[in-house]
């Protein structure tokens, strides 16, 4: 498991998401410099994602996670527009949960982020619990 804390870039443009600081990593599968998970043996693996993102200001809408799996979009979810306004803060979540066939000889995975906004780009929200990620092996 890992926690992010960047910015999450341009309009409509892909971002990796910075998962710097990691929680838990058994086998050292994640490395927190290159914000990768390359599992070091072949299975199913439960991969999981939760972004916790804030706009100071701006109309966000498409919003979402992506899987990118060696470097490629695996799978992308999107969500038309924000889930809420508070005095000029638009706050909202993007999750994925899946399983994913992994070689662990050189398979690795990466989370990117993307939203459409009319000014501030959206961040990372250090409240209520921040964003994370996390992959484990759930098959032999």
């Amino acid at each position: 498991s890992a926690l992010g804390n960047n910015a999450l870039g341009g309009a409509n443009q892909w971002t990796k998401v910075q998962f710097s600081t990691e929680i838990m990593d058994n086998g050292g599968v994640y490395d927190p410099s290159t914000y990768r998970f390359t599992p070091n043996e072949a299975g199913k693996y439960f991969i999981s994602s939760f972004i916790n993102w804030y706009a100071s200001n701006g109309n966000v809408s498409n919003v979402g996670p992506a899987v990118y799996k060696n470097g490629s979009e695996y799978q992308v979810f999107r969500d038309t527009g924000y889930t809420s306004n508070q005095s000029a803060y638009y706050v909202g979540s993007s999750t994925y949960n899946g399983i994913l066939d992994l070689n662990g000889t050189g398979d690795y995975i990466e989370i990117y982020w993307i939203s459409n906004y009319s000014s501030n780009a959206p961040a990372l929200n250090a409240h209520l619990g921040g964003s994370t990620f996390s992959g484990f092996k759930i098959i032999e």
